[in-house]
């Protein structure tokens, strides 16, 4: 069996155990759509289910959405129709000699087997996932302190707001298990996902790590700056001979007085 062969085997054996689990489909009916498949390889199985009427295109909508946790990414747009097999091979090759961990989502979109566009939308209209645009603003201040830019870089993720138990959270890949998971030990498992663009993700985070280090290389420039003015009047009062230095605030300035010693 070939690699796509064996790709395309794997994601129909997902479909399949997942609608044989739900009792969408008979294993007879199950048995019957992969004899034909077998005949006509370029169709995916969730298609031929559908076309042979064991079940509805908006029942297994509704399935993948109630199980939408359980299945791959892969697995999912191979069925669905949106990727071939080969190109979830290759995507998952690129993965595995990728110097730098790279979710799968990111390279069918680097690869260009997909458009990030279409991906949000196959994710938030057949699993159900809100689609949401994190930006500087809509990031929570408090739930990122839970966390960090690095976090939120590595597993895609943003913290949006918190609703009582509930959190929403943005992340570029919905059913990677791992980022998910890490979310959850963090925001707690009442965590609500929303569907983002890596970028949209990836540019909200940057906003807010440059807004926070300007603040702090500012204050750091003051201190500097107000050292150098100190040092600079000890120097000229000490040149002058002043015995004492008097400074007197003003509405919107500073006055510095010396008081030198005239010599007969």
């Amino acid at each position: 069996m070939t690699g796509s062969a064996a790709l395309s085997a794997r994601a129909e054996n997902d479909v399949a155990s997942l609608l044989l689990k739900t009792k969408a489909i008979t294993p007879a009916q199950a048995s019957r759509s992969r004899r034909i498949q077998e005949k006509l390889p370029d169709r995916s199985f969730l298609s031929i289910v559908r076309d042979l009427g064991f079940t509805s295109e908006e029942q297994s909508r509704k399935i993948l959405h109630e199980h939408r946790l359980s299945i791959g990414l892969g697995s999912l747009l191979v069925e669905l129709g949106y990727i071939k097999p080969a190109d979830l091979e290759t995507a998952l090759d690129a993965q595995k000699r990728a110097p730098v961990r790279k979710k799968l989502g990111e390279i069918l979109v680097e690869q260009r087997f997909i458009d990030e566009q279409r991906l949000m939308e196959v994710l938030s209209i057949q699993l159900g996932f809100e689609q949401v645009t994190p930006d500087y603003g809509s990031i929570d201040r408090e739930l990122m302190r839970k966390v960090n830019v690095n976090w939120c870089k590595q597993h895609l993720v943003a913290p949006l707001r918190s609703d009582g138990d509930h959190t929403l959270v943005a992340m570029a890949d919905p059913l990677d298990k791992v980022a998910r998971e890490s979310a959850e030990s963090v925001f707690g498992s009442k965590i609500s996902i929303g569907i983002a663009g890596r970028r949209e993700i990836l540019d909200a985070i940057a906003s807010l790590e440059k807004a926070e280090k300007p603040a702090e290389g500012n204050d750091n420039s003051n201190e500097e700056t107000v050292v150098e003015l100190v040092n600079r009047m000890i120097l000229d009062a000490l040149s002058n001979g002043a015995s004492d230095i008097h400074i007197e605030p003003l509405k919107n300035r500073l006055r510095v007085r010396l008081l030198i010693s005239i010599q007969n």
